[in-house]
């Protein structure tokens, strides 16, 4: 099982990291006037969402060179923001961060209301802290991160508008797996468990059972369990997971690979090879037979 065991740890390093990306690039909905420099933005913010993130980039430094610093503060917090995203995707982290904080200075600057600051800034926060906890930099993202979950929950506290309430819940919850990830990466697995275990509970009062919310959550607590050697728990969560894991296919891999583990630390050996096989299968489905070069480094790095 040794091969397949690499590959889990490599698998783990990337899944990690585009679970993440995903819940970084939950983004607000942008709403600027259309004058030069939001036609600007805009043309880069759908090159970004297309993945087209080279040509993205590329427009928002010529966007950020031509904007008055002193006028424009609302487009230049959502340029340095996609900029943040954009770096992130391409794992350049320490100027993903460098562009978030910028991002964050323009926002005070930005005619964004103090309570709508708080939501923006917390899932920005988020940002930064899986940067830094990516980096080594663990306390320092803990700290980042409870600081992200306290201006979420202020901003929830506080807003009127039902719609902005829901989003920002969901961003905290997604916040609460994030910091119960950092836990689990310095070993505090009991502490990850509670976490992911209250997210668990708060996502199934909101959540249709199907949601990718939900499965994300399923999934986590199987992989924590497992860490931890609660096996029969580890099982149950993923084989719910499993059940519905069609609506997030990015994460059929993950699972797979979590069920396979908790087969192999079973002893049954049948299971686990069978099931490292289909994670195999469909990670390279997903990348046209290739390896990406996340998983690369991350099996180097073994």
């Amino acid at each position: 099982m040794k091969t397949y065991y690499s590959f889990f740890k490599a698998l783990i390093l990337f899944i990690c990291f585009a679970y993440n990306s995903i819940l970084i690039a939950q983004n607000e909905s942008i709403k600027l006037n259309d004058n030069h420099s939001a036609l600007a933005y805009k043309a880069a913010d759908s090159l970004y969402n297309n993945r087209n993130y080279v040509d993205s980039e590329k427009k928002l430094h010529s966007l950020i060179k031509t904007t008055d610093t002193k006028n424009q503060a609302d487009i230049l917090y959502k340029s340095y923001k996609l900029l943040g995203l954009i770096n992130s995707s391409s794992q350049k982290l320490d100027s993903s961060s460098y562009y978030f904080k910028t991002s964050l200075e323009f926002l005070e600057r930005s005619s964004e209301t103090e309570l709508e600051k708080k939501n923006i800034s917390g899932f920005t926060k988020n940002n930064i802290a899986l940067n830094m906890f990516n980096t080594g930099k663990t306390e320092k993202s803990i700290e980042t991160l409870n600081d992200a979950i306290f201006e979420l929950y202020e901003f929830i506290s506080e807003t009127k508008d039902k719609d902005k309430k829901n989003s920002a819940t969901k961003k905290r919850l997604a916040c609460i797996d994030n910091l119960a990830g950092f836990y689990r990466g310095v070993g505090e697995n009991q502490r990850a468990i509670d976490l992911l275990t209250y997210s668990y509970e708060q996502k199934q009062k909101i959540l249709p059972k199907d949601d990718s919310g939900l499965v994300i959550s399923r999934l986590l607590l199987g992989h924590i369990h497992l860490i931890a050697r609660n096996y029969n728990q580890a099982g149950a969560f993923v084989d719910k997971g499993i059940e519905y894991i069609d609506k997030i296919p990015f994460a059929k891999s993950y699972a797979y690979l979590v069920r396979a583990s908790i087969y192999e630390n079973i002893g049954d050996l049948d299971s686990a090879k069978r099931f490292y096989e289909m994670c195999e299968a469909v990670y390279r489905e997903n990348f046209d037979g290739k390896y990406s070069r996340a998983f690369l480094d991350g099996l180097v790095e073994m």
